[in-house]
């Protein structure tokens, strides 16, 4: 790392302490410090999500309304 890259993750790591980020900022500082096959797997899951929220009707997800106490 370069004496530039290091002062940029020295900022970021202290505005994430520090609690100067919005969630989805530090949700991605955070998939930035997975591994390669953990951030493989975390986009599969949004992935997944969001191929099944898109491509259903609230009616074909009846059986799985998370309210359903039948």
């Amino acid at each position: 790392m370069g004496q530039n890259e290091i002062k940029e993750l020295i900022k970021q790591s202290t505005a994430y302490m520090s609690g100067r980020l919005s969630g989805s900022e530090r949700m991605m500082m955070e998939i930035d410090w997975f591994n390669e096959s953990e951030r493989q797997e975390v986009l599969n899951k949004i992935n997944e999500k969001i191929f099944i929220e898109k491509g259903n009707s609230w009616s074909d997800n009846w059986d799985n309304d998370q309210y359903d106490d039948y």
